[in-house]
């Protein structure tokens, strides 16, 4: 299911422009913008009628992997 697309105008400095057109072809910029900003960003539900466990167990995937023994040690500190 293709989701709703919003256009917006950003501004960027003049620098990253520049590593961002010699690295993504000119028809391919938003795509590349919008996978990198759901990297970055939590998956929050675009309605109420999506189920929240899904959309948890996806936010999950964006989130780094901790070995069982870092866990267990931050919980011992009182971390979570």
């Amino acid at each position: 299911m293709k989701s709703k697309c919003q256009r917006i105008t950003i501004s960027l400095p003049n620098y990253l422009y520049q590593r961002l057109k010699k690295r993504v072809p000119a028809r391919q910029v938003s795509r590349f913008v919008g996978e990198a900003l759901s990297e970055k960003l939590p998956v929050v539900p675009e309605t109420a009628e999506e189920d929240p466990v899904e959309a948890f167990l996806e936010m999950g995937k964006h989130f780094k992997k901790l070995p069982l023994s870092q866990i267990l040690k931050n919980i011992r500190r009182g971390r979570t």
